[in-house]
């Protein structure tokens, strides 16, 4: 309903609130990404010290214990919010291609069944 995204997402009076620093909007997959980059802070900080990650905490190495290893290894290029936008970025991008394999599989299965 364009309409509707008009009025509530697109509203110039939300926007300029939004852009003179009033008002924040956080999406919440980048609340949920900081709440968990928070949880696992000290983690992190061993990471960017040391450069490697400890297996025998039993976690395993995801997105990012490897882009907080980027970070120890190329500091001047990975800050703590590039290693956070490149998290949250993968994981949208599997996300994406997930549904429309799963979209175009489902259509393919209706279509001839």
């Amino acid at each position: 309903m364009p309409f509707l995204d008009l009025l509530l997402e697109k509203n110039w009076i939300k926007l300029s609130l939004e852009r003179w620093g009033f008002t924040k909007t956080v999406f919440p997959v980048t609340k949920f990404a900081l709440d968990r980059s928070t949880e696992r802070y000290s983690e992190m900080q061993k990471i960017k010290e040391g450069g490697f990650v400890d297996e025998s905490s039993g976690r395993g190495v995801d997105l990012l214990s490897k882009f907080t290893q980027a970070q120890h290894a190329h500091p001047e290029f990975m800050t703590d919010t590039q290693v956070l936008t490149s998290t949250i970025s993968m994981v949208f991008a599997g996300s994406e291609t997930t549904a429309i394999s799963l979209s175009s599989v489902f259509y393919h299965l209706l279509k001839h069944p």
